[in-house]
């Protein structure tokens, strides 16, 4: 278990969250410092701390390095995406019953032959 239960660092929610088996690595120094280092490398890149809190996991993984291989870059680049789209809900007006302004007569619309036979006629 990690050293500090009351105030955990980000580095080790990060490796609480993503690991299989975080108890392992806490026990073993040379895993400890690997995965350690290897969330500093990632809070480097992102070190916005919502962000690691509400990205999905991709799977139980054994180590983060994944994270470090390209198909792991690939995914924190659209997780990142997705985390700083900002998609506002649409503004929407009331419009009421009522009308608004005087009505318009509006003039039948031609047909196709009609429209074809009025510009072939030449008018003076």
């Amino acid at each position: 278990m990690r050293r500090s239960k009351k105030n955990p660092t980000i580095n080790q929610l990060i490796i609480e969250k993503f690991l299989k088996d975080p108890n392992a690595i806490w026990k073993d120094k040379n895993s400890r410092m690997r995965e350690l280092g290897t969330t500093k490398k990632l809070l480097d890149k992102y070190p916005n701390k919502r962000f690691w809190f509400r990205m999905n996991i991709p799977f139980e993984m054994e180590s983060l390095l994944w994270f470090l291989a390209p198909k792991g870059k690939e995914y924190l680049l659209t997780e990142w995406n997705k985390f700083k789209l900002d998609l506002k809900a649409e503004k929407k007006y009331s419009i009421g019953s009522r009308k608004i302004g005087k009505a318009k007569k509006i003039n039948k619309t031609k047909s196709l032959l009609e429209f074809l036979r009025d510009g072939s006629e030449k008018k003076e």
